[in-house]
């Protein structure tokens, strides 16, 4: 017995075993009549999570420094079923600067519509203590659950205003009629960057909901 492993992926003429690769390598194709090779798999243009939490009677879901870094400048927050303690409550949305969160100064404008047909409305609020995140409130059953996407542009950049995208979901707190909204703004109207945020109803604590919080990686 010769003592050399096969293998039929061992192509090198010389019957030795190539490298197995390192921790987190892909096994590549180098192209046809070409040694295939561990590689470091491609990085950039995708959508990394960087923390998920689970609701259960909680003041509020918050992000902070560990989870805001220099690695990503998009973020997306996806809340999925998030139901409140008190019944007919908006959900808020706050930003921290250099450690404190602001509760002053945000702008919005939100566009809001409903599956009775005609019904939509546009608003805008100026000098808010948060982001209110719809023109109407969710419920606290499981049949009013809200959903919502929403986006953070470049928290930790200083050379411009921190802004804003979202969007949401949800049957209101009468379990009878579907509603949406989307809309934009900005915090503070300052340029410091943000290290850290939270989700939270305006009164009560969150009963349940599961929060997913995505960084988009850089090319």
């Amino acid at each position: 017995m010769s003592g050399i492993v096969g293998s039929r992926f061992n192509t090198r003429g010389s019957g030795l075993v190539g490298s197995l690769g390192t921790d987190g390598q892909v096994f590549t194709s180098s192209g046809a009549g070409v040694t295939q090779t561990f590689e470091d798999a491609a990085g950039g243009g995708a959508w990394n999570l960087v923390s998920a939490q689970t609701a259960s009677s909680d003041a509020y879901i918050e992000f902070t420094t560990s989870h805001i870094t220099s690695d990503y400048d998009i973020y997306k927050l996806y809340v999925y079923d998030y139901i409140p303690d008190t019944d007919v409550q908006f959900v808020w949305f706050q930003v921290r600067q250099s450690g404190s969160y602001v509760t002053t100064g945000y702008e919005t404008c939100c566009e809001a519509w409903t599956s009775a047909a005609g019904d939509a409305a546009v608003f805008a609020n100026t000098n808010t203590a948060g982001v209110q995140l719809g023109q109407e409130p969710p419920g606290n059953v499981a049949r009013e659950i809200f959903h919502l996407e929403f986006t953070l542009w470049n928290p930790l950049g200083t050379s411009e205003h921190k802004l804003f995208s979202y969007n949401n979901v949800f049957k209101d707190y009468d379990s009878s009629t579907l509603r949406m909204s989307f809309g934009s703004g900005e915090f503070n109207g300052n340029t410091n960057a943000i290290d850290g945020f939270k989700i939270f109803s305006a009164s009560g604590n969150i009963t349940s909901g599961s929060f997913y919080l995505y960084g988009l990686a850089k090319s």
